[in-house]
């Protein structure tokens, strides 16, 4: 990205651009970051090029290694790395596991990294859903009691679901 005044800070006692832009300043803690000299911040936060990540991203299919979304519109994914071998933003790049939307990499990032974590959270989730099921398409819904005692919801085929009854363990 070339530096220009629209993503370059200027110094507050001469008035020049700084040397360098808003998303290097954003890596360094000085400013929240929003854009990103992509090149730059790749190479400074994870040792890794454009082309290693253009790789990475093509290997992924071009979304989220977790949820399969699309690439952020104004944005690219999250560098995801092992926090246990790296704690912090950086990366030694031996460590970097794959690229994440924002969603997935700070859902992980909040429930610590934790397989066991992770498990737990999808269990409980699954425990207070309700699987809602169309019969003749087997076209499937979960959702919770309080919104089955609106209604029971139509298949988009227009026909009218089933609740699966969950057996007592």
């Amino acid at each position: 990205m070339l530096k220009t005044e629209e993503n370059t800070y200027r110094n507050s006692g001469n008035g020049l651009l700084r040397a360098r832009c808003k998303g290097c300043m954003a890596d360094e803690g000085r400013v929240r970051n929003e854009g990103r000299c992509d090149a730059l911040h790749l190479w400074y936060t994870f040792g890794m090029t454009e082309a290693d990540y253009d790789r990475m991203l093509e290997r992924q299919g071009g979304v989220c290694a977790i949820c399969g979304g699309p690439e952020p519109n104004k944005s690219r994914f999250s560098v995801d790395h092992d926090h246990m071998c790296c704690p912090g933003r950086k990366s030694c790049g031996k460590c970097v596991r794959g690229l994440l939307c924002r969603q997935c990499n700070t859902g992980i990032g909040n429930l610590g990294e934790s397989p066991d974590t992770l498990r737990a959270a999808i269990e409980y989730l699954e425990e207070s859903m309700i699987k809602v099921v169309c019969p003749e398409d087997g076209y499937i819904v979960r959702t919770t009691a309080k919104w089955l005692e609106v209604g029971m919801p139509s298949c988009p085929c227009g026909t009218q679901m089933e609740a699966e009854i969950k057996e007592d363990k």
